[in-house]
């Protein structure tokens, strides 16, 4: 069930972006898409290795996993926020 829902909010995500970048004119970058893309596998993948951390009963690892792919998924979101934003504001003015 984790996995259907975490699906079907990533879908909603993906659209909402292409419906929105469209709409606004912005130009996505091949750069950008890889970013998001390793974002979401990296914190797919520290979701799935807490939960089955969890399940082995070592809550120690668990918690110490959160912060290593925390690291993985927040610098390359930031950085794929910054050039979206950038490219939003080359395309209003």
């Amino acid at each position: 069930m984790l996995w259907l829902i975490c699906g079907i909010i990533i879908g909603f995500t993906w659209h909402w972006l292409l419906t929105w970048s469209r709409a606004k004119g912005i130009r996505i970058s091949w750069l950008v898409w890889f970013l998001l893309i390793f974002t979401c596998v990296a914190g797919l993948s520290g979701i799935q290795n807490f939960f089955a951390l969890m399940e082995e009963y070592e809550e120690r690892a668990a918690w110490m996993v959160i912060p290593v792919y925390s690291i993985q998924v927040l610098i390359p979101a930031a950085l794929a926020g910054l050039l979206l934003w950038r490219s939003a504001r080359r395309a209003r003015g």
